[in-house]
């Protein structure tokens, strides 16, 4: 089988560039929404998962509260049986005083396991009403990050299928083109371009006359200003569906 000329060969060669580029655009931009919303997700499980560890903080502080006053109980117990068998005056004031500070500290204990409770209660309500919400929100969020990852990996077999044509077609190169061609690439993503407008489709450099008429001729020229090689047939690339 008879090699293609040079000029095919570029053209199929920028159309896989074109493809390679865009692919690579589209693997880093969903790479870029996969990581914002799996650091949401992230976020939202781990918001998720502290509700249940909060409750039982709470119930423990509440828990605690309730040994503490069944402490307090027992020392106002004896030390009311003290007040019977105490006559010294001294000594039974500073006990009065003390079961005085003691019925103060339990009152206040009191109060405080009520509002403890209270909370306890709201925070418990909350969590069962919001739950079905925050579970499908969950959910929505799982999907996203999978069906990105899913994309991302679709993506990247169809750029390896684009690489490995793109280097079938390099291969075929004469040993003139071969080297010129793989020293540019090692430059530049886009080492062989479109003119466009009668100008470099890489940096925009006016062409001259005679450089249009080889180029229409399907000779393959390069450009004076970026070196990139020069073909004038525009190529028929199909534009690939984006999956946002």
């Amino acid at each position: 089988m008879a090699t293609p000329a040079p000029h095919a060969l570029l053209l199929h060669i920028a159309s896989c560039d074109a493809l390679i580029a865009h692919h690579e655009h589209h693997i880093a931009t969903l790479t870029k929404q996969l990581q914002q919303q799996q650091t949401q997700l992230d976020a939202a499980e781990a918001e998720h998962a502290t509700a249940p560890k909060k409750l039982i903080a709470m119930k423990k502080a509440i828990d605690d509260l309730e040994l503490e006053l069944r402490s307090i109980d027992e020392d106002l117990k004896h030390k009311h049986r003290q007040l019977s068998i105490i006559t010294a005056e001294k000594q039974l004031r500073a006990l009065e005083h003390e079961i005085a500070m003691l019925s103060r500290k339990k009152e206040t204990l009191n109060d405080l396991q009520v509002d403890q409770w209270l909370a306890y209660e709201t925070f418990q309500h909350e969590q069962i009403s919001q739950n079905p919400l925050v579970d499908s929100q969950l959910e929505k969020l799982r999907v996203t990050v999978a069906s990105l990852q899913q994309d991302i990996e679709q993506t990247q077999s169809l750029l390896a299928t684009t690489q490995e044509e793109q280097q079938a077609l390099v291969n075929l190169f004469d040993d003139h083109w071969a080297p010129i061609y793989k020293r540019m690439k090692i430059h530049m993503q886009d080492p062989v371009v479109i003119v466009q407008k009668d100008s470099c489709g890489g940096c925009f450099y006016p062409l001259q006359a005679q450089m249009l008429i080889k180029l229409r001729h399907n000779e393959v020229i390069t450009c004076m200003l970026c070196n990139r090689l020069l073909v004038y047939t525009t190529p028929t690339i199909s534009a690939p569906t984006t999956s946002q």
